[in-house]
């Protein structure tokens, strides 16, 4: 007994010893907010990276939920530049990755096989404040010290963000004047930043938060899963890579399972649900039918490294850009969960962009048109009867594009997932007419 006694305070020393390796901010939050702000400055030796901060605040200090940020100011100093939010699209996919491939300031380089990084001008830093989060827990530097802290509800996940925004808010209070725009991609945006916009929308109708929510920019949002994946085959089937039986077949199988979810003791199993949902055809890489290409393997090794998070103020902390044993089968049901109603309720009252990339082949363009023409805002009339019309950039074809009063639509031309990685300079002039007019204007 006293062995296992022994052996028992060891390995609770041993897990305080790894979660202390990822410094909290949350104390210095609440006694001396311009002390965290310090301490939370990315300092980069070579000089490359642009002003930013990071780091983790605990949003839940009885399970030890940690969340952690890269916060980017605008490389413009405009004083009024809305703050953007940006969380990466998939729940197995880290936003410190859009900051090193996507929207981000920052690009991996590679010499002589010397992994390094180089500035990177085409970002949306370049004109906006950027606060990218890491979310949800187990994914990127996030995490939990308890099973306990996994979120598996809508209304769990947004309690969290928001009580990060509030932590993040208190660092930096000038930016509580300034107008935020929430944004991400499939999964997060249906999933996590829906509802989190959704609280925050009812906490400023009471009058609890001071936050200036303006408005939402979704890329290829996933918010009515199970009927948005009974159209997963329909762009594949019209670009040839599948049959009209194997289209069929997968929208069978989905009703299939949307049966079995209808019963709370039918326990669809995780390694059930992915296939089911994203049946693979053949591809490498699914977030670009054209170029095949995801991230470089450099890029985590990058991440990873020791050099790396002692600059982004991570310590010691795991990075995870992967399937984690711990969470997905604690979002089963989660997953399959509409945030549609919520989505309706956003849509009539506030600006909303939902865009996607006309190359991308997970939540695609026949998915999105199916979840828009299912949700009950006050514009669907309007928008189904409308016609797209042509996004043209210095004479060139750039996408086509839809408005019905607040609502901007966009197909983003030659472009994945990542819009602002194949379409760099298209991704932030769209971003820029949304935030400026409404949308796209000729």
């Amino acid at each position: 007994m006293k062995l296992f006694g022994f052996l028992s305070l060891l390995l609770t020393f041993q897990a305080y010893q790894t979660y202390q390796t990822a410094f909290d901010l949350t104390p210095y939050i609440r006694t001396n907010p311009r002390q965290a702000r310090k301490l939370s400055q990315v300092k980069d030796p070579l000089g490359i990276i642009p002003q930013s901060y990071a780091g983790f605040i605990n949003v839940d200090e009885q399970v030890g939920n940690k969340i952690f940020f890269w916060f980017f100011k605008d490389v413009s100093g405009e004083p009024r530049a809305p703050l953007l939010i940006y969380v990466n699209w998939l729940p197995w996919y880290s936003s410190v990755v859009g900051v090193l491939y996507g929207s981000g300031p920052i690009r991996v380089t590679v010499n002589n096989e010397t992994i390094g990084y180089e500035r990177w001008t085409k970002s949306w830093v370049e004109k906006y404040p950027v606060l990218y989060i890491d979310y949800p827990y187990g994914i990127g530097f996030s995490y939990t010290e308890s099973g306990e802290g996994y979120r598996a509800s809508q209304e769990g996940n947004a309690r969290d963000l928001l009580e990060f925004l509030n932590q993040f808010y208190t660092m930096f209070p000038k930016y509580l004047r300034r107008d935020l725009y929430i944004g991400g991609e499939t999964y997060a945006a249906g999933k996590l930043l829906t509802p989190l916009a959704y609280l925050l929308h009812q906490n400023i109708q009471n009058k609890t938060s001071r936050i200036r929510l303006s408005g939402l920019f979704f890329s290829a949002p996933f918010y009515e899963p199970l009927l948005q994946a009974k159209y997963f085959l329909d762009l594949h089937y019209s670009l040839g890579l599948v049959s009209n039986c194997q289209k069929f077949e997968m929208a069978e199988n989905v009703t299939h399972l949307e049966k079995r979810f209808q019963n709370p003791f039918n326990d669809v199993t995780i390694s059930e649900l992915i296939p089911t949902l994203l049946p693979y055809v053949g591809l490498n890489d699914d977030s670009n039918y054209h170029t095949q290409q995801g991230p470089p393997p450099q890029l985590y090794l990058l991440i990873n490294s020791d050099h790396f998070k002692k600059i982004i103020n991570a310590g010691h902390a795991a990075f995870r850009n992967n399937f984690d044993p711990e969470i997905l089968p604690r979002l089963t049901r989660e997953i399959v969960t509409s945030s549609t109603g919520k989505m309706a309720t956003l849509m009539d009252n506030y600006k909303v962009l939902i865009y996607n990339g006309d190359y991308a082949l997970i939540t695609t363009t026949p998915m999105v048109e199916a979840a828009l023409a299912n949700t009950p805002w006050k514009g669907k009339k309007e928008y189904l009867s409308s016609e797209r019309k042509l996004w043209s950039v210095n004479s060139e074809l750039a996408g086509y594009y839809t408005q019905v009063g607040r609502f901007c639509r966009v197909i983003v031309r030659k472009s994945g997932y990542e819009v602002a990685l194949d379409q760099p300079e298209n991704s932030l002039l769209m971003l820029d007419q949304f935030i400026t007019n409404g949308c796209i204007r000729p």
